[in-house]
């Protein structure tokens, strides 16, 4: 198991966020959403979620909270600590495939990752190869930038699946 610690102090604040508390109850919160939202991906997709929780920390007459969740730990290693001259071709694109399927997953059940990157997906190698993507805190549960606009909304044709050929076709103007 894994505590994913959302401490403003030690926040990382390069999504734009000029307020670390802001920040970090964005991805806290967000991540937690998502987890919930995609429950049955848990263990497959993405890792199981045990739970979220807030500590307080005393500081002499002071305090302060501290969110955390607690995700399954995964035994593997993030694309951008691979070197994919190690992999037999077959298993690049099985780990390719098993990639694109699950942001298709993640995406048919209306979530985006808005930060799909190498260090965001954990491969593992025991006695099956497996993807798992992470980091679910710059989420959003929707298909369009604003899901909060229902007419917006409807324009990504929400619980439809669509191909990833044409989504990132669409999302990167290629």
């Amino acid at each position: 198991m894994v505590a994913k610690i959302y401490d403003p102090l030690y926040h990382d604040f390069s999504f734009n966020d000029e307020d670390p508390f802001l920040g970090v109850d964005y991805d806290y919160t967000h991540e937690c959403a998502a987890y919930m939202h995609l429950s049955n991906l848990q263990g497959s997709v993405i890792p199981r979620f045990f739970g979220s929780y807030t500590l307080t920390i005393n500081l002499g007459e002071n305090s302060r909270h501290v969110r955390l969740n607690l995700i399954e730990h995964i035994d593997g290693l993030s694309m951008d600590r691979l070197n994919p001259e190690m992999f037999p071709r077959e298993e690049r694109q099985e780990i390719m495939k098993q990639i694109i399927d699950g942001e298709s997953s993640l995406y048919t059940k209306d979530v985006l990752h808005e930060d799909l990157c190498p260090r965001n997906i954990i491969i593992q190698r025991n006695t099956t190869l497996g993807v798992f993507i992470i980091d679910l805190g710059k989420s959003v549960i929707g298909r369009s930038r604003n899901p909060s606009n229902p007419k917006e909304e409807k324009r990504y044709l929400p619980g439809v699946a669509i191909s990833p050929l044409l989504r990132w076709n669409v999302v990167y103007r290629r």
